[in-house]
Formats: C-alpha cells, structure tokens, sequence
C-alpha cells in the first residue's frame, strides 16, 4: 500500500519561494541614493527557469512598488535565439534598448580597435 503525497505540502514546497524572496530582496539591497548599482545579465538566452523567474519577479516588483529604485537590472539577450513563446520575452520591462547591426564601416572600426590595422 503506497502513500499519496501529490496534495501534501511540506517545507520543500516553499524552498524556491522563499529562494526567489531572497534574491529579490538581495538585488534591492544593492543599490543606494548615494551608491547606485547595475546588474549586467548577458547571454539571458541561455538562463536557467529560475533566473527567468527572478528576473521576471524582480521587475513585476519594480513596476508595482511606485518608488524608488537605485538599482538597474539590465538583462540582455539575442533576439534571433528566442522564440516568441519565451519567458523572457514575456516579462514586462521597465525600458528596453534595441541595438541596429552596425554598418560596414562601423563594423570596419570595431575590429580595427581590437585587431589593429586590417587590409581593404
């Protein structure tokens, strides 16, 4: 005779609740009126469900708080690579910056910066 747990609630239950509290609390915490702070998240494409819940959460919050806030989580990612049903793409941003391709020339200077004089 086995048990039935699917409708039992325990303290694990709770764990990513409590976990995803926490790290919201913790990103609040980083920043202040006389030492504000940014959170660089790149590659987001590639983030965990957790870290999507976080920064979808931390940004819910912001938005209904109405105060205010001395810390910028920017979240970055590449729009190529996700798709239309994504959780990130889902998330309501408080701003969104969207960067054109560079043109040849540019493209031509960028490289020019890091690799140094190049050929025609």
């Amino acid at each position: 005779m086995g048990l039935e747990t699917k409708n039992q609630s325990g303290p694990e239950d709770w764990d990513e609740t409590r976990a995803l509290s926490d790290l919201t609390a913790f990103l609040d915490s980083l920043g202040t009126a006389d030492r504000p702070a940014i959170v660089i998240l790149d590659d987001c494409q590639w983030a965990d469900e957790l870290s999507l819940k976080l920064i979808a959460l931390w940004c819910e919050q912001q938005q209904s708080a109405h105060k205010d806030s001395h810390v910028l989580l920017l979240a970055a990612f590449r729009s190529e690579e996700v798709e239309a049903e994504h959780p990130l793409r889902k998330i309501r941003p408080l701003d969104t910056i969207k960067f054109l391709p560079f043109s040849s020339e540019n493209t031509r200077k960028l490289a020019a910066s890091m690799a140094g004089t190049l050929p025609e």
